[in-house]
Formats: structure tokens, C-alpha cells, sequence
């Protein structure tokens, strides 16, 4: 059985804003508790920043955009 087009663009949209969310949560925990830097909070938070500034999604902090 074959997805409806536009339930499954409907369904990725909602993915990559789901994705979007937990990288910019991650982020905000990281500023928020100042975890000790250690070797795994350096690697994970630069995960985090490279996810979040080399993707084709922005935000202003209040919705997402498609970087043009």
C-alpha cells in the first residue's frame, strides 16, 4: 500500500521539525545546567551546534525556516 504524497511530506515535515526541537533542547539544557566539560559534553554539544547551523532549517527563535 502506497503513502498519500502529501501525508508523507506531512509526516517528514513534522519529523524534521521534531528533530529540529530536540537539537535546539539540547542546546538550551547545555546553557542552562553548564554541565562540566568534559571530552563527551565537548563532542555531544558540537554534534548539537553542527546540527543545528548546517542543516537547511533556521529559526528566530519562535519558528522554523527554510534557509535560503
Amino acid at each position: 500500500m502506497q503513502m498519500d504524497k502529501n501525508k508523507e511530506i506531512l509526516l517528514w515535515r513534522a519529523e524534521v521539525i521534531r528533530m529540529y526541537k530536540l537539537f535546539d533542547d539540547m542546546s538550551t539544557a547545555g546553557d542552562m545546567y553548564k554541565p562540566e566539560h568534559t571530552n563527551y559534553v565537548k563532542h555531544v554539544g558540537k554534534l548539537v551546534e553542527d546540527g543545528l547551523n548546517n542543516g537547511i532549517i533556521t529559526s528566530d527563535g519562535y519558528n522554523l525556516y527554510r534557509k535560503e
